[in-house]
C-alpha cells in the first residue's frame, strides 16, 4: 500500500497541472504592426504646435481602429489627440467599450476617410464598418453648421489628416476649413486658430 502512494502522488499533480494548464497567461500572439505614415513626424515639426495641444487626427482612433494610437506611441507625435478607447458607461447606463463612441460627425469623418484610403486596406474595411454600424451608415451626413460646431467644441488647436489632397476626405477638409497649412507625403495638415469657425475657415 505505501508503494502505490508516490504515485497517487504524482496522479494528484498531474491533475491539478492539467486543470489549471488553461488558465497560465500565454504571451499575446504576433501581429501585423503599421508604420507611422511617411510624412507624420515631418508634419507634426512642420505644425510647431505648442506642448500639450490637442490635434484631432484622422482617422479618429476607436477600440476598432486603433493604428493612430501606435502611430503616436511609436513618434511621441501629437502630445495628446482626440478619441481611444476605455471600458465605461453609455447613456443606457451598461458597461461598453468607447462608451458613448464618437459623435455623428467624427463617425462622418471617419468614413470619408475609409473611403479614402487606397486599395480597400483592411484597416480602413475595419474603420468604415465600425462606423457604419455604429452610425447606420450615416445615411444623412452632418451639414457644415454641424461639422463646424462639432469642431468648435472639440477646439484642437490643428486637424492632421492621414490622406491625399484629392480624396474624398482631403477635398471636404479643405472646403471646411481652407487650403491645407501643411503637406508632406500623404498628411494634410491644419493649424487652427484660437477663434470661432466662420465661413469655410477656422480663425
Amino acid at each position: 500500500p505505501g508503494a502505490r502512494r508516490p504515485g497517487a502522488r504524482l496522479g494528484i499533480a498531474a491533475a491539478a497541472l492539467a486543470a489549471i494548464t488553461p488558465i497560465v497567461p500565454r504571451p499575446l500572439p504576433a501581429g501585423l504592426v503599421s508604420a507611422a505614415p511617411a510624412g507624420w513626424t515631418a508634419a507634426f515639426a512642420a505644425l510647431r504646435l505648442p506642448p500639450g495641444a490637442h490635434v484631432l487626427v484622422l482617422p479618429i482612433p476607436e477600440s476598432t481602429f486603433t493604428e493612430p494610437l501606435r502611430w503616436q506611441a511609436d513618434t511621441g507625435v501629437p502630445s495628446s489627440m482626440f478619441g481611444g478607447y476605455f471600458m465605461g458607461p453609455a447613456r443606457n447606463g451598461q458597461a461598453a467599450t468607447d462608451g458613448n463612441g464618437l459623435s455623428p460627425e467624427g463617425l462622418y469623418l471617419n468614413q470619408l476617410w475609409a473611403r479614402s484610403s487606397p486599395g480597400g486596406a483592411a484597416a480602413a474595411a475595419r474603420a468604415g464598418a465600425a462606423a457604419a454600424a455604429r452610425a447606420g451608415a450615416a445615411r444623412t451626413h452632418p451639414d457644415r453648421a454641424s461639422m463646424r460646431a462639432q469642431l468648435a467644441a472639440w477646439h484642437p488647436a490643428a486637424v492632421v489628416a492621414v490622406t491625399g489632397e484629392r480624396s474624398a476626405l482631403g477635398r471636404y477638409l479643405t472646403g471646411l476649413l481652407g487650403p491645407p497649412t501643411v503637406t508632406v507625403h500623404g498628411v494634410l495638415c491644419w493649424r487652427l486658430g484660437s477663434g470661432v469657425l466662420s465661413g469655410g475657415t477656422v480663425f
